[in-house]
């Protein structure tokens, strides 16, 4: 996975509740094992899993296939807070939140930054690119791209492609585009939950 030098800096968390012995386990454990993500970039991963298809390897993708490392307490509070994100952004009364302010939207050193690593993370794992566009017509795919677009914005993953990567260079240089697609994730999130999970006419 991504190199997060910065991720458990966080710049203005909020009261986690329940999830703060999980926020703190991920954070100290990141500092030892290359191959666990830190609380941040962790959210942004289950938030990715929540609003996709049922995909039963996600524990293994997000571990890098260590999770017979992870305490039992750890992978049952991941699996519960998988499902209250899920919950959370499934339903239509605003209380799904970033675990986070966004106060800056910087690529390379951000809370926000690296949430959107931990998603890009997962979208770019082993057979999730096949579950979330499997029988996904044109219009579907292309509402897919913009949807994810500001998380590969503010990610600052690399794009292969010159053309594209030129555009989203662009992107990174405006902070007024950046800070409007910081802003419109969550709702972003919810679009994609219904893309995947709405029933079919």
């Amino acid at each position: 996975m991504s190199d997060l030098e910065h991720a458990d800096d966080h710049e203005s968390p909020i009261d986690l509740g329940q999830w703060s012995k999980l926020a703190d386990y991920l954070d100290e454990r990141c500092s030892r094992d290359d191959w666990c993500l830190p609380f941040i970039p962790t959210h942004g991963f289950l938030c990715a899993v929540a609003i996709g298809p049922h995909h039963d390897q996600w524990l293994a993708s997000l571990t890098e296939g260590h999770q017979a490392q992870l305490p039992p307490w750890v992978v049952d509070d991941l699996t519960r807070y998988l499902a209250e994100l899920e919950r959370q952004i499934a339903a239509d009364d605003d209380s799904f939140s970033l675990p986070f302010e966004i106060t800056d939207v910087d690529p390379d050193d951000s809370d926000i930054g690296d949430w959107c690593i931990g998603f890009i993370d997962y979208l770019f794992s082993e057979g999730v690119d096949e579950l979330w566009y499997a029988g996904a017509d044109e219009d579907k795919e292309l509402e897919i791209g913009d949807l994810t677009l500001p998380m590969i914005v503010i990610s600052g993953m690399e794009v292969d492609d010159d053309e594209t990567g030129k555009q989203i260079a662009s992107m990174r240089r405006n902070a007024d585009t950046l800070e409007d697609m910081a802003e419109a994730i969550p709702d972003n999130l919810r679009q994609l939950y219904l893309l995947h999970h709405a029933p079919r006419d």
